[in-house]
């Protein structure tokens, strides 16, 4: 299964990073899951259907956070 993360919107595309490769791609917004929103964690089955990897996202918003907290204390020292 191939993963990917939503990077911004252009039109009617999602411009996403695949999670190992880091190669850019293209994805119609219409294959996606309705909610899907910046910074999700995609999917990609063998039947080229997407989904949101929840749990995957939530876990690497917090520690993109973690992240920006400690830059900003580096940089406050």
């Amino acid at each position: 299964m191939q993963k990917y993360i939503i990077d911004r919107f252009e039109g009617d595309f999602a411009v996403c990073e695949n999670y190992d490769t880091e190669e850019i791609i293209d994805i119609l917004k219409e294959k996606l899951p309705n909610d899907a929103k910046e910074g999700d964690i995609l999917l990609k089955n063998d039947n080229e259907n997407f989904c949101i990897d929840y749990e995957e996202t939530k876990l690497r918003k917090e520690r993109m956070e973690i992240l920006k907290k400690s830059l900003k204390k580096n940089k406050e020292n």
